[in-house]
Formats: C-alpha cells, structure tokens, sequence
C-alpha cells in the first residue's frame, strides 16, 4: 500500500450514480498521476488524500487504485475557482464562481452551506438563485459525505442515490444506527463490509439484525443465481456455513422474519419452502392466472380448417400435422405452448396462428423478452413486435422504480398475445404480463425448453411443461431446407447428446482447433479482420463473437479491447471517452448491460420518441461530445443521446457472453471454447450459441471443450415451486 496527496486537477471520468471516477491529481513537486477508485462527485480544485497501490493498466498504462480516500474541500482561493467552476454544483458557473470567491474567498463554501441568503449580495444572484445554490450544495456535500463514507467502509457508493431518495438528510445517521438495514431494503451489498460496519458501531455478532439481514442475504444471493425460493433446510445450513451462524439462531431468524411479512413458508413434500414476498406473489399469480387459462375452452368455428387452409395459402406453405395441430390448439384454447428447435417450422406456425386469428376477428398482439428478439419476430412476422416492457407501457414513477401502466386495472386491448422466447422470461416479468391480459384474451407461447434460462429468477418455460396441464405442441421434423444447413443438423445432434459434424471442411458449419486462449483470441481477430472479409465477402459488423464467459481467459473481457483495436483503432479525428473498463470510441459497437426505463430515444427518420433502453440492447456509437460530456448511440431503429454519467451502462460489444445473446440472431457467429472443468461448459449453453447462427459459424477452441459441452446435459437446477402450484390451482377448478 502507498499514500498519496494532490490536487484534483482533471475529471476525466466520472459516474453519478456509481461513485467510480477517474481523476487526474497534481501531488507535491507537481507530478501528475491518474487516480481511480470510489470518488464520488469529485470536482477540480479539492484535495485528495489516498492509500492504495500504482497498477499498470494494459489499454491506460500506470494508474494509481485507491482503495481508502480522504477528500478535502479547497483551500486555498485559487483551488476553490477551480472546484466552483468545474460544474460540480448546479447554477455555478464561470462568471457566478468567480463573483462568489472574489466576494467571500475561502469562506464561500460555508455561506452556500450555513447561510445562502448572502449569496444574493453578488450581482446577478437572486435571493432565489441563492437559495437554491445553498440547496445544491448541501445536496451535493450530503450525497458525497454518504458516499465517502460507503466507500471508506467497502461498500459500492452507488447505492448512495437510492439511501437518500429514502431517508433524505437521515440516510447516514439511520446507516451507522443499523448497518444491518442496507441488507434488510434488499440493496446489493457486500455482507462482510456490512458486518465490519457493524462491528465498528458496536453491533455483536449474535445480534438479531445480523441473523435476521443474513438470512435475507441469502434469499437475495440465491434470487441472482436463478432461484425463486430455498428449501428451508439448505437455506440454515448456507446461512451457518456462509454467515458463521448457529443452525438454531438462523432458525429464529426465519421465525422472525416470516412474522414480520418478510419472508413467506410454502410447504412442499414434507419441506417448507421459504420465499421472498415479492416472489411468492410473482410464481403464485403465474400459476392462477395460467391455470384459469389453461381451463378455458373456445368454441372452434365449422369453417375452421378452412380458415387454417387460406391462411396457408396467403402465406404460400404447406402445413405439417404437427404445424396445423398447434394452429388448432391456437384457437381452442385459453393458452398453449409452441416448442422446437430450429429448422422445424415454428415461425411458419406463428405466421398461420396470426392469420388464422385474425380470421376469427382476434386483434393479435406480438412479444418479446428483448430488443433484438422482438426485431427478429418483427422481420420473421413482417409486422411490428414489441418488448414485453413496451407492450406494457413502462414507466418510472417519481421514486426511480419501473411501473407498468398496463394491468388489471388497464389491460391491453389484445385478444391474443403470442409471446416468442418464452425460455428468457423470469417469474417477475411474466406475472405483470399476465396480469395484463384482458378477460377472454388468448395466450400463446413459444420457445425452445433446450436454450439457456432466464438470466432473472425462475424456470417459467420448464415449469410449464412439466406440469403438463398447458397444452403443449413439439415441432420436431427439420424441413428438407433446413436439413441441408449443417449448422441446424449439429444443433439437433447437441441436443440429443450426440457431437456436431466438426471434422467436414464444407457448408456453414467449420471447427478450428485451438489449445489456448490466446491462439483463439488471434484467430478469432484474424477471421474477423482478414479470412471471413476477403474469402468470404462476410462484413465484421454482420460477425457476432460468443464466448461462454466473461471474465478470465478467453472471455470477452479479455477479447474486446483486442477486437476494437483490430475493427476500429484510434484515429486521427475519432473521439473517444474513457469509461471505467473500457475505452469508447466513435464508430464501437457496444451493448447496453442494465435496464434504463428512462433514456429518450428517437425512431430514426421519424418523429416517434420514446424511453427505455434495455439489457441486450446492441448499438454503435455515432458522435462522442467530449465537452457536453455526452455521446449519441444508434439501437437499430432508435437512436439515444446518453450522458457519460451512463457509461457503467454499455461496454463493448464485439465480444459478448452466450447468455447476452440470448434471443439475436446473427448472420456469422465465431464461437470460443478454450475453458476445461467449468459450470458454464454445458449443453444449454453450446446449443443456444449454435442456434444463434443464421448462415455461418465457426467453432475455434479445443476439441475437449466442445465434447465436455455436449456429455453435460445436467440442467441448471433452480428452485421453484411453480409445477405444484399449478397443479395445486388446477386441482381448485376441478373441485368447483
């Protein structure tokens, strides 16, 4: 560890709502160093003292991380200019700033905290423009006070927004009252940073609030790898192995809290169940509302193959049995399930379903899980397809938090909704869908019970089938066209456990054997660059780079700064933005990684505008403005000015995750597997970046990769009850 002290001289990054920046610092004997860390709001001109280490960033070069920041306001008249005309707090600009120090020198930030009123002696300040500079300021100092201390605690200073929208100027006294409370909001946190927190306000081990917030870790631990409950019994034993807690005090724990509200028991073969409330509601309304569904029963018209046979003639096809018995099922019930694997004719299927009902006078509604998803079904279906989030109308309410103004009390105007890429949907997302709905409204679904899950909580899709109370129909025939594509024959071979055609040196499917990352990384940059452009006339924006992780060897960490240096240098004249992992530059391709219900967007060549950006979302930087610190990113359709506030919102896209790609379809995808012994090697996995590739792909990893891929066919293992509760709910109906 190394000690520094300077003058911050340059933000050159800096985010708002994460509290991470990069700053330049001028130390003693005026040597300037960048510095990165948890900083929040920093402002040119204030004084920084740190303790951490000088790291050699490979893209940055040497940098100093700190890891504890003790922040000073200036000092001195000249650093106070600086802070004051850095932007730092709003209504203060060059010519205010310089009024106010000439006016009040080192005394200026006290006035605007203890007595604004005297703000509006300087000429061109009101006494409202004073006042509300004061409140600035306080803000400003209360919201940095709090991150600073977050981050001098180890905690993550993003949630200091979020702490203040809640308790105000209280936030900090209600913190270190009860550290424990970070945890019991349900707020991302480190537990062991909360626990030190605790243990310096003197709260003991064994307190209550400790074994009650652990308990409720868990349950939140166990929500962001998938699962929508815990049996009781795994929940004490994680909560006595992870929080060092006596099996018996996790137990009174849990007692507590379900008499609190805050957790909820749900027995299920001689095991309680234990639940988040929120999760509890989200899977038992999924099952009522599928189980009514699944329980109506329309009357099917006389001319009803007729009207299936003109759809098939509008559209040009010829229906298989299994295609015109789920355009049956379409129009007899309440709700049904479409399933295959690619090549097998659901698209065909969907096409006639929309017909076929708008035929017997349905307005039809089509969905999707994500942007790129309800693209490809708007181009498949030749009609407009929507984000489930855009069906229903969302929006943020005054607090920041996303609401739906389509529900029970608004419902859409749909007689039937046909959603696609059911796999990706998690229990949450799927229970305000339903409750959406209309009475009378069809419902039907379509996915691949193969691909991947859903990155939220839930196995909605698996839960459905293996209640076999919706009614279900399997595409399973690969039409003569798509059997001459070997990359859907290898995918229906991975499915069935079996290795793809790796050794044919024609068609749309090639293998490359590589033993290490980086003989993969070269040859990835080298087809993407070189081969695929001048052999194949394949363009690098139409090439889609997939891995199965993220971080480490191999992962897209690792290959994007390698891929943007190759498809887009620096350049003379190209601006570029540092963010807090990567460089942007004009011209990137980057994907949106979180969920932003509040970005404005614009439909290109037109006057429609909108809000929300969402996870997946892939885009191109078209113009950096590095002095309005903004940029503008193309979304297909839509383009967003976003500020560099957002940038911990994107990163670079060239490469992404098989999870991230979940729903696209790209024409080329160059798939790496150079991991061994890995959770993410896995059948799912390798089938959904297979079925990804619309006209080429490309295998480059080991061979033992590959063969670990296809012989681990154990699913994902989720905990949720949703198949017994809709067994539970049909067995009511049944009883009426």
């Amino acid at each position: 560890m190394a000690e520094i002290r300077g003058v911050v001289t340059d933000v050159i990054y800096s985010n708002e709502e994460t509290g991470y920046s990069v700053l330049e610092l001028e130390s003693e004997g005026a040597v300037s160093l960048v510095v990165t860390g948890n900083i929040p709001l920093p402002g040119n001109g204030e004084i920084i003292e740190a303790e951490g280490e000088l790291v050699s960033h490979p893209v940055y070069g040497q940098q100093f991380k700190a890891r504890r920041v003790t922040r000073s306001f200036p000092e001195e008249s000249n650093d106070l200019l600086l802070y004051l005309s850095s932007g730092v707090i709003k209504g203060v600009g060059l010519t205010t700033a310089r009024r106010i120090v000439s006016a009040f020198g080192v005394e200026a930030l006290s006035i605007m905290e203890n007595d604004p009123e005297r703000l509006s002696e300087i000429k061109g300040i009101t006494p409202k423009k004073a006042l509300e500079i004061g409140e600035a300021f306080r803000r400003l100092a209360g919201l940095r006070a709090l991150g600073d201390f977050l981050s001098g605690s180890g905690l993550d200073a993003a949630i200091s927004m979020e702490l203040l929208r809640r308790f105000g100027n209280e936030a900090l006294p209600r913190i270190l009252s009860d550290p424990y409370l970070l945890v019991t909001l349900g707020m991302t946190v480190n537990f062991e940073a909360v626990d030190r927190l605790a243990e310096k306000q003197g709260i003991p081990r064994s307190s209550p609030r400790r074994t009650d917030a652990g308990v409720l870790f868990m349950l939140s631990l166990a929500e962001g790898n998938g699962h929508v409950c815990l049996p009781e019994s795994l929940l004490l034993s994680s909560a006595a192995s992870r929080l060092g807690l006596e099996k018996e005090d996790a137990a009174e724990s849990l007692s507590r809290l379900e008499g609190a509200g805050q957790v909820i028991f749900s027995p299920f073969e001689g095991e309680n169940y234990v639940y988040l409330p929120r999760l509890y509601r989200a899977e038992r309304h999924v099952a009522e509302k599928i189980a009514a569904l699944a329980k109506v029963r329309y009357k099917v018209p006389k001319g009803l193959l007729l009207l299936i046979e003109k759809a098939a003639e509008s559209l040009l096809v010829s229906y298989t049995e299994k295609q015109t018995e789920a355009l049956r099922a379409a129009a007899e019930n309440g709700v049904m399930i479409l399933t295959g694997g690619p090549g097998t004719g659901k698209t065909t299927a969907i096409r006639g379903m929309i017909a076929m009902l708008e035929g017997l006078g349905c307005e039809v509604a089509l969905a999707a899980p994500t942007g790129r998803a309800a693209k490809r079904m708007s181009e498949l279906c030749h009609r407009e397809a929507r984000t489930i989030h855009r069906l229903l109308e969302v929006t943020v309410d005054p607090r920041g938090e996303m609401v739906f103004n389509r529900g029970a009390l608004n419902p859409l105007p749909a007689d039937a909704v046909i959603l696609d890429e059911l796999s990706m949907v998690d229990v949450e997302l799927m229970s305000s869908l339903l409750a959406a709905l209309k009475d009378g409204a069809r419902l039907i679904l379509v996915g691949d019970a193969d691909q991947l899950p859903s990155v939220g909580a839930g196995t909605v899709l698996e839960s459905l089938l293996e209640s076999g109370i919706v009614p279900s129909v399997r595409l399973d025939e690969i039409f003569r066209q798509a059997r001459e594509s070997r990359i859907i024959v290898g995918a229906h071979e991975v499915r069935n456990g079996r290795m793809p055609p790796l050794r044919e040196k024609s068609g749309d499917l090639f293998f490359l054997p590589r033993r290490t990352s980086r003989e993969m990384a070269d040859t990835v940059v080298d087809l993407v660059t070189n081969r695929l452009p001048n052999r194949l006339s394949i363009l690098p924006e139409d090439v889609q780079i997939l891995l199965p992780n993220r971080r480490g060897a191999g992962g897209t960490e690792e290959l994007n700064p390698l891929l943007q240096d190759a498809l887009n240098p620096k350049g003379h004249g190209k601006r570029e933005v540092r963010g807090r992992f990567s460089v942007f530059r004009e011209g990137d391709r980057i994907m949106q990684t979180a969920n932003n219900y509040e970005i404005e967007w614009r439909k290109n060549d037109s006057l429609e505008r909108g809000t929300g950006i969402f996870n997946g979302d892939v885009g191109v930087i078209l113009s950096i403005d590095n002095d309005g610190g903004s940029m503008v990113i193309r979304f297909d359709e839509r383009t967003a000015v976003y500020r560099f506030e957002l940038l911990d919102q994107i990163e670079l896209a060239y490469a992404v995750t098989v999870h991230k790609s979940q729903g696209s379809e790209y024409p080329a995808v160059i798939f790496g597997a150079t991991l061994s012994r890995s959770r993410l090697l896995n059948r799912s996995l390798f089938y959904t970046a297979m079925t990804r590739a619309k006209k080429l792909l490309i295998l480059v990893g080991r061979p033992e990769s590959i063969e670990e891929m296809v012989s681990n066919a154990r699913p994902t293992a989720r905990f949720s009850l949703l198949s017994p509760f809709l067994s539970e709910e049909t067995g009511k109906y049944l009883m009426r």
